[in-house]
């Protein structure tokens, strides 16, 4: 996938490329146009050849190519114009990928450094990342209407990490970037979710079920979950339609 996201960025540099070439011919045809009145006031070999019968010869000349060169040199300076603003936003789309990409492996590193405590399990061990998430599911399936537990720090810990899923997943779709860079750090952060997280938050919501201490909480999981999984069947309806 990658490969296909650099594919795309050179064919975005051939482009510009494509454009400069452009732009050098129309500075090659105004050259041209400056040779020909340096051509036409030459001493001719053949005299029927010669323009000097015919006046200001190069008043004339002037008075044709003058206006013809200005107008092109508008529209060199125009197309540059064009160009830079395009090269500019190109540009900026490239480091809008990175930033989003980075977003994507801090909060993958958050999630596998999300610790949690488990006095019941090992004889207290300290468990990270799915692990850690795994033996919360079966700690809170047995614990889950002591208060006490509630007040474990995993809780809204783990809230913070949906949250910061939540609003990466905003800033991706929101974001300018081409389709295919789009589609791609949307497609880590359903894998991410799909892999490693999703079926501990099904499993955490069925166990809080009608547990008052947990509605908050439940709730909270809930919106998150249904979030992903709709923006995941958009993309893949998406995908179907490409």
């Amino acid at each position: 996938m990658r490969e296909t996201v650099w594919a795309t960025q050179d064919q975005r540099q051939n482009k510009i490329m494509n454009h400069w070439r452009t732009a050098l011919l129309l500075l090659g045809f105004v050259l041209l146009l400056f040779g020909a009145v340096f051509m036409f006031t030459r001493q001719t070999i053949f005299d029927s050849w010669g323009f000097s019968s015919t006046g200001q010869i190069g008043d004339t000349i002037g008075g044709i190519a003058g206006p013809i060169i200005n107008i092109i040199g508008s529209l060199l300076i125009y197309y540059s114009f064009i160009t830079q603003n395009k090269a500019n936003q190109i540009q900026g789309d490239q480091n809008s990928f990175v930033l989003l990409h980075d977003l994507y492996k801090d909060i993958k590193d958050d999630f596998n450094n999300l610790t949690f405590y488990s006095e019941n399990i090992g004889n207290g061990n300290v468990y990270n990342g799915k692990r850690a998430l795994s033996v919360f599911c079966k700690v809170l399936e047995n614990r889950k209407g002591n208060e006490e537990f509630k007040k474990n720090s995993y809780f809204n810990e783990l809230l913070f990490l949906t949250g910061n899923f939540s609003i990466l997943l905003d800033i991706v779709t929101a974001s300018t970037i081409n389709t295919t860079e789009k589609q791609y750090i949307l497609r880590l952060i359903h894998f991410l979710y799909h892999a490693k997280i999703k079926e501990h938050v099904t499993k955490i919501i069925q166990t809080t079920e009608g547990i008052e201490i947990h509605s908050d909480f439940r709730s909270t999981l809930e919106l998150f979950d249904d979030k992903m999984e709709t923006n995941y069947k958009k993309e893949i309806e998406t995908k179907k339609t490409e």
